[in-house]
């Protein structure tokens, strides 16, 4: 076995520790190098809870550091580190930084064992479960059980949709979906690392928002859990439309989603053809792509059947060389007629119309894009072009 060595060490140890010096340099050796023996030092708490559903990844050793891990670097970096109590002596915060990569990652742990940060900052929050949810809530007054019941509504709906087996509901039941409720945006950025609204955290299959019912999140986590050992990254056009066209997108329905798409499509806004280029998807403001892949995903799995369209998300799926998953055939899909008969078949139906000396200040903006606005007063929807 090679040995891997990494120099210019520095260790800025704040306040009381109980975690011992070697204890720490070798977390931070393991850590820096990306070795599957750092789940060693994670709590064995939330490390039996990350793999509670047996989701796994092709290509990644270290499911809990998805998306925190560092990049295979060259085996004589330099690095040095910091680690500092916070909160109290139980908690502590450690940072390890390689200027050469101009890289920092944050880790958080308790009594001397790592933990994700939902763990650390949903450690004094209020918990509450239903029949397939362990919920982790910021403020009380935010959350009523009225949401609950709407997830249980919806989680119960796709399980018959992807056609899960009475084992993995059962697994579901016994093990909990778990969802934090954070209470704003300046919130859930500390959670979760990230400027967002909500998402699915594929290290400890947690689902973290700031919606009380984010179900497009929790599409993404069923349809990895209907997986269960999948590759890392699927294209966005059936990925994204899939959580769009069951669960809707930032607080707005599925419905009014795909009212969007259609009236994208009939505009001429967009194509879906153009999107199936997943650079394409990438570089298209979400306002279009999303609206427009959720209605094809709803017009594909009517043509195909889920079983078809899952065949579909796993060819186009890879961990590593995503060039191959750069562009969906479109002699798989369903014939260009059929696509144009369905969107016709809704389009007489769509309430999104154009506005004609309308106040628009009567109206509340649900989409906005350089291209077009769409206004919406629970009613009638309303594009400004």
């Amino acid at each position: 076995m090679k040995a891997i060595f990494f120099f210019l060490i520095f260790s800025i140890i704040n306040s009381a520790q109980t975690i011992s010096n070697t204890r720490l340099e070798t977390i931070v050796k393991l850590l820096v190098s990306n070795s599957p023996e750092i789940s060693k030092y994670v709590s064995s708490d939330e490390f039996e809870i990350s793999n509670r559903f047996g989701i796994s990844y092709e290509g990644i050793d270290n499911k809990f550091f998805i998306a925190n891990e560092f990049p295979k670097i060259d085996r004589s970096i330099k690095y040095n580190y910091k680690i500092e109590s916070v909160d109290d002596d139980d908690y502590s915060l450690l940072t390890i930084s390689i200027s050469a990569k101009n890289t920092s990652k944050e880790y958080y742990l308790k009594d001397s064992s790592i933990i994700s940060k939902p763990f650390f900052y949903s450690r004094d929050w209020k918990t509450k479960e239903s029949e397939h949810f362990k919920f982790f809530i910021s403020d009380e007054k935010l959350f009523n059980h009225y949401s609950i019941n709407q997830l249980e509504s919806f989680i119960t709906k796709m399980f018959d949709v992807l056609k899960f087996s009475k084992d993995q509901i059962n697994l579901i039941k016994q093990k909990k979906i778990y969802y934090y409720l954070c209470k704003d945006e300046n919130e859930i950025q500390k959670v979760t690392g990230f400027a967002t609204r909500g998402m699915y955290i594929l290290a400890q299959d947690y689902v973290v928002t700031t919606y009380n019912t984010h179900y497009h999140e929790l599409e993404h986590f069923l349809i990895n859990f209907k997986l269960k050992r999948l590759p890392l990254y699927t294209h966005p056009f059936l990925q994204e439309g899939l959580a769009v066209a069951f669960g809707g997108r930032g607080g707005l329905t599925v419905n009014t989603i795909l009212e969007t798409g259609i009236f994208i499509i009939e505009s001429g806004f967009a194509d879906y053809t153009e999107l199936l280029n997943r650079n394409n998807f990438l570089n298209t403001d979400a306002s279009i792509s999303y609206p427009v892949s959720g209605l094809y995903t709803d017009f594909l799995i009517k043509q195909i059947g889920v079983d078809g369209f899952i065949g579909l998300y796993k060819k186009y799926s890879a961990s590593n060389n995503l060039s191959k998953i750069d562009v969906i055939d479109k002699s798989l899909l369903p014939s260009d007629e059929k696509w144009k008969s369905f969107v016709n078949s809704l389009s007489n139906s769509n309430p999104i119309k154009l506005a004609e000396n309308i106040d628009l200040n009567n109206f509340e903006p649900i989409i906005k894009n350089d291209s077009f606005e769409i206004y919406s007063n629970d009613e009638e929807y309303f594009p400004d072009l």
